[in-house]
């Protein structure tokens, strides 16, 4: 239904009924610079004799004329002999759609471009004083007002209007309105053709213009509730919103949460669900999605996406930009398989996500992470939490994430890891930084294996790794990091290293190869307070190649090896300066606990105790425990026989 808020009657002027325009979804325009945009002028050939464009596309009009000789100037002026003339257009996108891709999609206003002019003239000889002003307005609410003009007495001036103004709200309507005034208000009113909007003399280009920049939305429906807005986000309660959700590109810079927890069985897939790439290979091509996805504390389960051909990027999300946010989202039994860039959360991650946790199954020829694929530079990633199997079928696999550039804080992963080279129980190469984080997962890899990650280019501290490492040929593999090349703090490994018969590789309990002892060059790697524990790892050789001519060499400073009853002490690591539960000589951060003689250091806020057959680390078990312990036994076959649980 067509809205008239400035006057809720049509008013006639020379006979002709001011209807207003109409907008067709054709008369919207798009290009690559501007996307889509809508655009309306009123130009000196709009008013050549016998046009009647002015009167038929202002939306209202009161006692105001179009100048129209042959030749000379033309303009719209108030007529002669009134004391008040108005008019006004009203451009309406509410009840247009616009098929884009496959789908139709409602469109808002995102900004408007607006331009006009004014002519007052004063006729000395009736003494008037004459004032105008044009006003726009976004869904017809509050007007604002746009260019003022004002002439006492007598004289001429010329007045112009040009700006850029940005829409709020996501408005469907914008509105403008010019009002001529007599303040004199005497009995002769208006002289004629003084006072003029939108004056133009005959090689005048620059009329009245308004280009209104849309942009595309879900038709209304499409969602359980919201506008996108921050304060009012879109509202997804169904699979089948959720799934809308991941048609309407448009929506992917607004925010969204989740009201309900929402079971995917059945809606399988064969790109990620939100933001996928839209070309085959290893270059990103779509829309990255920039907005907000707040899971409330909801739990998305049984999603199923199994990417066909060379598609890369897979995941709940494809790719998330800088400006993207996802938070308090849980992922149950979810299977994702792709080529490359493959995590459960997203396959690129250049945003914030905080408080997330992913259970399943990640699969990829490279690249694979089980909660995202790669965190980019910018990307960070705080408490969230991965468990479930990541394989690669050639190279890198991350019980977290495979590549880590960025931040990642509070985070753990546990399952089981493998990939044919490159296995880390947490990332495989970290170039940022890490800090707060433990891994509890298996690990294998035909060629090089680390308990927490495999190779170290950036940043580590105060992070555990406790599972099983094991490789299959000759190659690096050691409890914490096969190679380090950065700067490793407060950090531990009590993990099982499993060797095949006649191992001829380089085994570390804490390193694999570094460059320690290198001679002749920068040395890079760095280790202070850190520690493996002998008995698990069965070896006393801590870095085994660390840049000298034989092996095994004398291990670099800062990392020791203890016996695991040791390891159970909360001095050995209190006297090297960790930050622990119970003291302040290190700090009042408390980031670790332990029990003392039963445990290894853990986290303050982790389960320091967990029961028998916890596997979640919830310090419960429970049903989620056996279901995911005889997961494991399904499942360990297709990995190796010394992950099984």
């Amino acid at each position: 239904m067509k809205k008239t808020v400035l006057l809720t009657t049509l008013l006639t002027f020379c006979s002709v009924i001011f209807a207003g325009l109409t907008i067709d979804p054709g008369d919207i325009q798009w290009s690559e610079t501007d996307g889509h945009y809508y655009e309306y002028t009123l130009t000196y050939a709009d008013m050549a004799s016998g046009s009647l464009k002015f009167q038929k596309d202002t939306e209202f009009a009161s006692n105001v004329e179009v100048q129209d000789p042959i030749s000379g100037n033309r303009y719209v002026q108030a007529a002669a002999g009134t004391n008040i003339a108005q008019f006004g257009y009203e451009f309406d996108f509410s009840n247009v759609q616009i098929a884009w891709g496959i789908h139709v999609h409602d469109v808002v206003i995102t900004s408007v471009e607006l331009r006009d002019k004014f002519t007052l003239s004063n006729n000395t000889f009736h003494s008037e004083a004459t004032s105008a002003a044009s006003k726009y307005s976004f869904n017809g609410s509050t007007f604002t007002t746009f260019t003022t003009a004002a002439t006492p007495y007598s004289g001429s001036q010329t007045f112009y209007g040009n700006d850029t103004i940005e829409a709020s709200g996501r408005p469907d309507s914008f509105y403008y309105s010019c009002r001529f005034v007599n303040s004199k208000g005497d009995a002769n009113g208006f002289d004629q053709h003084l006072n003029q909007w939108n004056p133009q003399g005959t090689l005048s280009k620059d009329g009245f213009k308004v280009k209104i920049y849309l942009d595309l939305r879900a038709p209304a429906g499409t969602y359980d509730g919201g506008d996108g807005s921050a304060s009012n986000p879109y509202q997804i309660a169904t699979a089948a919103q959720l799934d809308a959700m991941g048609n309407y590109s448009s929506d992917w810079d607004n925010s969204f949460e989740l009201t309900a927890d929402i079971d995917m069985t059945g809606w399988d897939y064969n790109l990620a669900l939100i933001s996928a790439n839209e070309i085959e290979g290893q270059s990103y091509t779509g829309t990255k999605f920039s907005g907000s996805f707040d899971g409330n504390g909801h739990t998305v389960s049984n999603l199923k996406i199994s990417a066909e051909g060379d598609y890369a990027f897979v995941g709940l999300f494809g790719y998330i930009d800088e400006t993207g946010t996802i938070e308090n989202l849980k992922l149950d039994n979810v299977h994702i398989k792709g080529l490359l860039y493959c995590g459960g959360i997203c396959g690129i991650n250049k945003g914030d996500i905080n408080n997330c946790r992913v259970a399943g199954t990640v699969e990829a020829q490279e690249d694979a992470g089980l909660f995202s694929g790669y965190n980019h530079t910018e990307g960070s990633i705080t408490n969230s939490h991965s468990i479930g199997y990541c394989i690669s079928s050639l190279d890198f696999a991350g019980g977290f994430t495979s590549y880590n550039y960025g931040t990642i804080t509070g985070c753990s992963s546990g399952g089981y890891v493998t990939a044919n080279r490159f296995s880390g129980g947490f990332v495989t190469v970290n170039e940022g930084t890490i800090e707060n984080c433990f891994t509890t997962a298996n690990v294998h890899a035909n060629e090089h294996a680390g308990g927490f990650l495999v190779e170290n280019d950036g940043i580590i501290n105060n992070c555990y790794s406790r599972g099983i490492v094991s490789v299959l040929n000759d190659s690096l593999i050691a409890g914490f990091t096969a190679a380090n090349f950065g700067v490793i703090s407060n950090c531990y490994t009590a993990c099982r290293l499993i060797l095949p018969y006649a191992f001829g590789g380089g085994a570390g309990g804490f390193c694999g190869s570094d460059d320690s002892n290198a001679t002749g060059g920068t040395v890079d790697a760095e280790y202070n307070s850190c520690f493996w524990d002998t008995t698990t790892t069965g070896t006393n050789d801590g870095v085994y190649n660390s840049g000298g001519e034989s092996q095994p060499e004398a291990d670099p400073a800062g990392i020791t090896g203890l016996s695991t009853a040791t390891m159970m002490v909360s001095g050995v690591y209190t006297s090297q300066g960790w930050d622990f539960v119970g003291e302040t000589a290190n700090g009042t951060d408390y980031i670790w606990n332990i029990i003392e003689g039963q445990t290894y250091p853990r986290f303050a806020d982790e389960c320091i105790a967990p029961p028998a057959g916890d596997v979640n680390g919830d310090c419960v078990y429970d049903m989620i425990d056996i279901a995911q312990t005889a997961s494991g036994w399904l499942e360990c076959g297709m990995i190796t026989q010394n992950m099984c649980p």
